[in-house]
């Protein structure tokens, strides 16, 4: 276990807080190793008045102040777990990677979705977890899928640690502005419904356990109105030096970029134990490569295979990892210039309660 989560005082919020003098006079605080605020500091101009006085008065301890009914929550002389269980000396988990790339409708197929599919495997299967993939599923096929999943007729979920779902399609909203993944046949899934089945109250067997989605998404090859009217707002420039410090904002290969474009609203899963990584925030696009596959995928496969079973390394510090590289990067579509030199980032959404890592603590 790492130093931090020891119980002791390195981690303890409890400790008596002492004062001293900092070396400006201010009084000093040394666990959060940062002055306190004096009236002086305070101020401002008489157009808006500070009253943080007034509330730094009432609590001169600055100790944070419980209801009764809240601190029976915290027992501060427990050890918590914080580390969800990994029952044996290795990693039993279970996956499935769902890479639909071609439509019946006029949705253009998804190349380089193959290769986000082979990187995410190959990821997945070096940390112990076994692999399932499907290709263009039909919605009907994808509601079959899914219901086999929660509804576990088997028990398999019994005996794993965590589960993974990958989901590789086109994307967009419907007329109630909720995200909606494509299904082979173009026909709508949308992505509440497919969370909300991995709820501890329908995937019984999945209860307390951690159910990560990883999602990379694309549009249509006709932008919608909507996008064209918010384009300044969507693909704002930020200015960063590329990742090989030429400007192609390539990762692999020489070839244009192309937009994964998925204009999704906020979704936070209602009960505890999902986990959700977007490839971009809402609103924004996402990248993908034909010849080498999308960026986000690259990098989150690259990360997980690379840092997944180091012994500091847990899924948050893994995904800010992957943020961190994929900031670096900038689109390459010369052609367009309201398409080029644009930045990426992941966005997540989590209701896990504790950390977790691959690797047996």
């Amino acid at each position: 276990m790492d130093k931090e989560d020891d119980g002791g005082n390195e981690c303890n919020p409890w400790r008596s807080l002492t004062m001293d003098t900092h070396s400006g006079g201010f009084p000093f605080d040394p666990f959060f190793e940062r002055p306190v605020l004096t009236d002086e500091v305070d101020a401002r101009t008489n157009a808006l008045r500070n009253v943080a006085s007034s509330y730094r008065n009432t609590n001169p301890s600055r100790v944070p102040q419980l209801h009764d009914k809240v601190a029976r929550l915290i027992n501060p002389n427990a050890k918590p777990e914080l580390f969800y269980k990994i029952k044996g000396s290795t990693l039993k988990g279970r996956a499935v990677i769902v890479n639909i790339k071609s439509f019946t409708g006029e949705e253009e197929k998804r190349q380089g979705s193959d290769l986000d599919a082979t990187n995410m495997l190959a990821a997945l299967e070096t940390l112990g977890f076994a692999v399932e993939v499907y290709e263009n599923l039909t919605r009907d096929r994808f509601y079959d899928l899914i219901h086999s999943l929660t509804t576990d007729p088997k028990k398999i979920h019994t005996n794993v640690d965590m589960f993974i779902m990958v989901v590789l399609s086109h994307g967009t909203q419907d007329q109630y502005k909720h995200d909606v993944i494509m299904s082979s046949d173009s026909e709508e899934m949308p992505f509440k419904y497919i969370t909300s089945q991995f709820e501890a109250n329908v995937a019984k067997t999945l209860a307390g356990k951690p159910k990560l989605f990883f999602v990379q998404v694309s549009s249509f090859s006709d932008m919608p109105k909507h996008v064209e009217e918010q384009r300044q707002i969507i693909g704002r420039e930020v200015f960063a030096d590329a990742m090989d410090g030429h400007g192609d904002g390539d990762l692999v290969g020489g070839g244009e970029d192309e937009a994964d474009f998925f204009y999704r609203t906020i979704t936070i899963p209602a009960e505890a134990d999902i986990f959700v990584a977007y490839s971009t925030p809402p609103g924004y696009y996402s990248w993908r490569s034909p010849e080498s596959g999308s960026y986000f995928m690259q990098l989150l496969s690259y990360r997980l295979f690379q840092n997944g079973y180091r012994e500091n390394c847990d899924l948050n510090t893994i995904m800010t990892l992957v943020s961190h590289d994929l900031v670096s990067f900038q689109s390459n579509v010369p052609q367009n210039q309201d398409m080029h030199r644009k930045k990426q980032v992941p966005w997540i959404s989590s209701t896990l309660t504790k950390r977790l890592k691959f690797k047996p603590t």
